[in-house]
């Protein structure tokens, strides 16, 4: 796959989805499925996942309802020298899809305008400890459960008949939760991934000085999104690197703050 041909395709789906006000998640697969095939993309795995999903990471694109998505607002990220005009106007060639990179300035009245701090945002984040004992209990028998991490039988769970319906399990401590339905919650399973990983003493990440690396399976759409903030005031947006996405000049106390939510499994080098 040609990551030029990759990129046209999103930039194809992204004005696909531009004009209506919403589209369903099975329209967005039908109309990633078609581009796969027309634009010789070859992708084996998900297509959602190829094409669309990083449109959702970076924030051009958002869950607003039962299983529907739609193009977010149009907004003027700033900083103090550049600004990001995010669904404004047409991409820059080394900016991700939807985003454009202008010189900073005040004049612009038809845009609103938002200067964003990842500290104060992640100060008001739950830890995933909290969150996955906020979902619903379950009184399923654990034997009807098949573990995502089958050495441990642990963690996030799916009934044996049924793999839309997913759970959080400790057996150990009786504690059984229903993850939130996709369609209601599209971060939730993400939020299970990493506390799985948290309950078996496996890492969710590492940090470099102010470089951040967390694992891309199951990273939460959100933090994605707090964590590309101060990046983006050196232009430098996130990279997929083997198994991991990487985040660049991150503060001490941000990386702080992102270990409390992340009940410390992000380890220093």
């Amino acid at each position: 796959m040609k990551t030029e041909n990759l990129i046209n395709a999103q930039i194809d789906l992204y004005r696909w989805m531009g004009h209506f006000e919403k589209r369903s998640r099975r329209q967005i697969k039908e109309v990633c499925e078609y581009l796969n095939i027309a634009m010789d993309l070859r992708i084996k795995g998900s297509v959602l996942w190829e094409l669309f999903y990083p449109l959702v990471y970076n924030g051009v694109i958002d869950h607003v309802s039962n299983d529907y998505w739609a193009i977010t607002a149009p907004i003027s990220l700033e900083y103090d020298n550049h600004d990001y005009l995010i669904n404004f106007g047409d991409s820059d060639s080394y900016c991700p899809v939807g985003f454009c990179c202008e010189p900073h300035t005040d004049t612009r009245t038809n845009l609103k305008h938002v200067r964003l701090s990842s500290i104060k945002a992640l100060k008001k984040c739950p830890s995933i400890k909290d969150v996955v004992a906020s979902w619903e209990r379950s009184l399923i028998d654990v034997d009807e459960l098949e573990f995502h991490n089958t050495l441990k039988n642990k963690g996030v769970a799916q009934l044996r008949n049924n793999e839309n319906r997913k759970f959080f399990a400790i057996p150990e401590q009786s504690f059984i939760r229903e993850i939130p339905d996709f369609n209601i919650n599209p971060d939730a399973r993400n939020i299970g991934q990493y506390y799985e990983r948290v309950i078996n003493g496996e890492s969710n990440g590492f940090v470099n000085d102010s470089t951040l690396h967390l694992q891309a399976f199951g990273l939460s759409f959100i933090l994605y999104r707090i964590l590309m903030i101060d990046g983006l005031a050196i232009k430098k947006f996130p990279q997929r690197i083997d198994d991991y996405v990487v985040f660049y000049n991150l503060r001490t106390n941000t990386i702080h703050e992102l270990n409390r939510i992340l009940c410390n499994s992000v380890k220093y080098e």
